[in-house]
């Protein structure tokens, strides 16, 4: 409901390029992390995009991130993490308002 008002209000569709809210991130606009999205500005992902891939390479804006399967944090650049079936690598901002809501996700 959140981001569906925020789309109504201010035009910014719930999923959007990182660069967005990270505009002075350079590293963003590389074509190595074009399938990079942030859905809303807490979250952001970084889908597997490759057959058979169970780790992925991915830039984070400069920020404090918490990886959502495994609860480590991340101050942003480059980095490498697992992502297995079923657990892509997904991130959330560590000030979210909505952290509650993130920190259920991994046990759904």
């Amino acid at each position: 409901v959140a981001l569906s008002e925020d789309y109504q209000k201010s035009g910014l569709p719930p999923m959007r390029h990182p660069w967005l809210h990270y505009p002075d991130e350079e590293a963003l606009h590389d074509a190595k992390h074009q399938y990079q999205y942030m859905y809303g500005p807490d979250l952001f992902v970084a889908p597997v995009v490759k057959k058979g891939r169970k780790r992925r390479s991915l830039y984070l804006p400069e920020d404090k991130w918490i990886h959502l399967w495994s609860g480590a944090e991340y101050g942003g650049g480059s980095l490498t993490v697992e992502a297995p079936i079923g657990m892509p690598p997904v991130f959330y901002r560590k000030d979210t308002p909505w952290i509650d809501l993130f920190r259920g996700l991994k046990e759904c």
